[in-house]
């Protein structure tokens, strides 16, 4: 799919450079030639995909999507971090009842501090997955 539009986390894993000089594809258009910004190969319009506004092969947008594939999390790993945020909120919400007993403050703060741990846990949960953006 020539021309799609695909964000990417980490172009570091691109293919090792190919050979210079070898042609791009079978319909050529020596007017728009260019290289693929991650490994140099030649391409040109016919062939090329624009990922974060730069040029790419055809192999280069297979290895950023399949990187991006192996990021998102699977639907099995939901229960995984919904149990790691229900624990992390039950943990944290009894350390926060303990300190206000202990020091008989509520300390609005600290409701913070639950929120985010209980975001690590469901992230935890999920070993770092990530899902859909929002």
């Amino acid at each position: 799919m020539a021309g799609d539009e695909v964000v990417i986390g980490n172009p570091s894993l691109a293919p090792a450079p190919a050979a210079g000089g070898a042609a791009c594809c079978a319909a050529r258009d020596p007017a728009t030639a260019g290289e693929c910004a991650l490994c140099k190969r030649a391409i040109c319009k016919n062939c090329r995909s624009v990922v974060n506004a730069k040029n790419v092969c055809a192999s280069c947008r297979a290895q950023i999507e399949s990187d991006l594939a192996a990021e998102q999390a699977q639907p099995a790993r939901l229960p995984l971090a919904l149990g790691g945020g229900v624990v992390a909120a039950i943990l944290c919400g009894a350390a926060w009842a303990v300190m206000v007993v202990v020091t008989n403050l509520e300390i609005g703060y600290a409701a913070i501090g639950v929120g985010f741990l209980t975001g690590w846990g469901v992230v935890l949960g999920a070993r770092g997955k990530k899902g859909r953006p929002l």
